[in-house]
C-alpha cells in the first residue's frame, strides 16, 4: 500500500535531517465524481459523500498511521493485521488501523490494492524545524 511506503518516507526524512516530519492517511473506499474546473486556471477536483468519508477518516486519524474503513478492509482481503480505530459513530462507519509491517531496508511494492481501485487516499503533512 502506497500509504505505507509513504510513512517510511517521511520517517526516512526525519532520520536524515533535523526536520520532524508526520502525517496521518484515511482511506475509504467508494464512488466519485470528478471534474475539471476554471475558465482561465483549471483546476481537477473529486467530490462525493465517499470522499468526504475518507477525509473524515483522515482528519480522525493519528500521526504516523493509516485509518481504513470497513470497505477499505474488505478490498484489502486479509493483506495487512489491523486494530480497531475509533470509527465515525456519527455514519455508522466502523474504522481500522493498519499494523504497519516490520521496517524494511528496501520498502516493498506493495500491490494488494490492484483490484481495488476506487480507494480514495487523503493525507496531510505537518512540519516542524526541531532546535
Amino acid at each position: 500500500m502506497t500509504s505505507i511506503v509513504l510513512l517510511i518516507c517521511c520517517s526516512s526524512v526525519v532520520e536524515a535531517t533535523d526536520v520532524q516530519l508526520n502525517m496521518r492517511v484515511g482511506i475509504h473506499t467508494g464512488r466519485v465524481l470528478c471534474g475539471v474546473l476554471g475558465l482561465r486556471k483549471w483546476q481537477y477536483d473529486v467530490w462525493s459523500n465517499d470522499v468526504t468519508t475518507a477525509n473524515q477518516m483522515e482528519a480522525n486519524g493519528e500521526a504516523g498511521r493509516v485509518h481504513v474503513t470497513q470497505t477499505t478492509l474488505e478490498c484489502l482481503r486479509g493483506a495487512y493485521e489491523v486494530e480497531p480505530g475509533p470509527g465515525l459513530p456519527e455514519q455508522g462507519i466502523a474504522s481500522y488501523f493498519i499494523i504497519p509491517p516490520p521496517r524494511r531496508k528496501k520498502p516493498m511494492v506493495f500491490n494488494s490494492m490492484v483490484s481495488c481501485k476506487k480507494c480514495f487516499l487523503i493525507m496531510r503533512m505537518s512540519k516542524t524545524k526541531v532546535l
